[in-house]
């Protein structure tokens, strides 16, 4: 997942999703989360959308979780109103651009 000299925060979800703290479902919402209010919690580039969005991706490759089961908790992010569509489309786009789209295990 997450490379050792990451961000704390995405470290810290790495290390709760490998010792089963997280399940990687809610990683995604967790981190879908950080991603919608990162402007409202004052959030710095240190927890940009690229981060989370890679992240997510790392999820994916690491076999936590598979690309379909991260967009549907994406798309379920929108559905209880924690992302928009447009949110939810500017994060799958970043996901996508590490990869993250390309490993459905």
């Amino acid at each position: 997942m997450s490379a050792e000299g990451a961000d704390p925060v995405m470290r810290a979800i790495t290390h709760a999703v490998t010792s089963h703290t997280l399940t990687a479902d809610q990683a995604i919402i967790f981190l879908a989360s950080i991603a919608a209010h990162e402007n409202d919690l004052g959030v710095t580039a240190a927890h940009s959308w690229g981060d989370v969005a890679q992240e997510i991706s790392s999820l994916i490759h690491s076999g936590a979780i598979t690309a379909a089961q991260a967009q549907a908790d994406i798309d379920n992010a929108v559905a209880s109103q924690l992302l928009t569509s447009a949110q939810s489309s500017a994060l799958w786009a970043a996901v996508t651009g590490h990869g993250g789209h390309n490993k459905a295990v």
